[in-house]
């Protein structure tokens, strides 16, 4: 089996779960959709000096010119003015913005 990092890993999957949440979780809503991308990145093992979601959560608030002190599902949720469809799209859109800065793209689902 191939030894993925898991930026790799991610921008597998993001296109899928985007294209087919349903294979993912039920019911497909935001709240889900957090909770499942949370644990899905903290269940990578990330290694020394990277830390998951904190790592993400650091990066969104730099990048949205906020802190980090929220944890980056959370902080989309706010940046969306707690509308959870436009959280739904802006989640993914800085998940794919982060990969693409890591030099991982998502392929297109």
């Amino acid at each position: 089996m191939e030894n993925k990092n898991v930026y790799e890993i991610l921008a597998e999957v993001v296109p899928h779960m985007k294209a087919r949440p349903g294979m993912y979780f039920f019911p497909v809503n935001f709240n889900n959709l957090r909770i499942y991308m949370e644990g899905f990145i903290t269940g990578l093992g990330w290694g020394p000096g990277e830390q998951g979601n904190r790592e993400i959560s650091r990066w969104l608030g730099k990048k949205v010119g906020q802190g980090s002190n929220l944890i980056w599902t959370a902080h989309v949720l706010h940046l969306a003015n707690d509308d959870e469809q436009k959280a739904w799209d802006l989640l993914f859109y800085y998940l794919e913005e982060f990969l693409k800065e890591k030099g991982y793209p998502p392929a297109n689902g």
